[in-house]
């Protein structure tokens, strides 16, 4: 079993909606500086970022689930961290974060992206400045 620390479209996975639990990870934050495509211009990464905090999801993957999961997730590599769940549990993780070769600066997600992790925020229970965020992307990007 490995538990992984999932932010953006994970969320969402089947897994993480049986069995994910909201989490936060200190010091590092969920920025869209992932190079997208012409209809996709950013995706989620996690990234370092001292004093802020990243909210997302633990999961518990089988592992080749999880390495099928890294094998599509290719312009990310998988890093430990540790994550504190709502009901107060530390379990270490690993998480993604973007290679340096697909960042970018941080630019708004697509509205299917933003309407994703929106409703990943609210199946999960996370924070109230997380959905707000996400909601703004996905209304911001319909437009």
């Amino acid at each position: 079993m490995v538990h992984a620390f999932v932010f953006g479209a994970l969320m969402v996975h089947r897994r993480a909606l049986e069995h994910g639990e909201a989490a936060v990870v200190r010091d590092h934050a969920v920025r869209f500086v992932v190079r997208g495509a012409r209809h996709e211009p950013s995706f989620a990464s996690l990234v370092e970022a001292p004093g802020e905090e990243a909210w997302g999801v633990v999961v518990p993957f089988q592992t080749l689930e999880w390495m099928a999961l890294r094998m599509r997730e290719a312009v990310y590599r998988a890093r430990p961290v540790v994550a504190r769940t709502k009901s107060g549990r530390e379990v270490r993780c690993h998480a993604l974060f973007v290679f340096s070769m697909m960042r970018v600066d941080e630019r708004p997600p697509s509205a299917r992206y933003a309407r994703l992790l929106l409703r990943g925020a609210l199946h999960h229970g996370l924070p109230t400045h997380v959905v707000d965020r996400y909601r703004v992307f996905a209304q911001l990007t319909s437009a």
